[in-house]
């Protein structure tokens, strides 16, 4: 099954991409899914994104799965055609 997954800020410099598919085995969860690309892309990833270490996102970074902010609750499940966001915070003002 495929998941598209979009990237944001700081994380295209880390990737070299805006978006990709990822192809997983059914029932992958996100925590699965971001260990996955931790393994494709390597230490800046994981020292600015996730943790597989500590199997948690970075501080700051925001993940959407269908377009809503999962915060820490990695265990939710990827079906086919989801997409997933990763995003650095978003800051703005005057």
């Amino acid at each position: 099954m495929k998941v598209k997954v979009l990237y944001a800020g700081f994380i295209t410099e880390i990737t070299g991409k805006r978006q990709e598919e990822v192809e997983v085995p059914p029932n992958t969860t996100l925590r699965e899914l971001l260990n996955r690309l931790a393994k494709k892309y390597g230490v800046k990833f994981e020292s600015e994104v996730y943790s597989t270490k500590e199997e948690k996102l970075r501080p700051g970074i925001i993940l959407l799965h269908n377009g809503i902010n999962v915060k820490d609750d990695l265990s939710r499940s990827v079906d086919n055609n989801d997409f997933v966001t990763l995003m650095p915070p978003v800051s703005g003002g005057f």
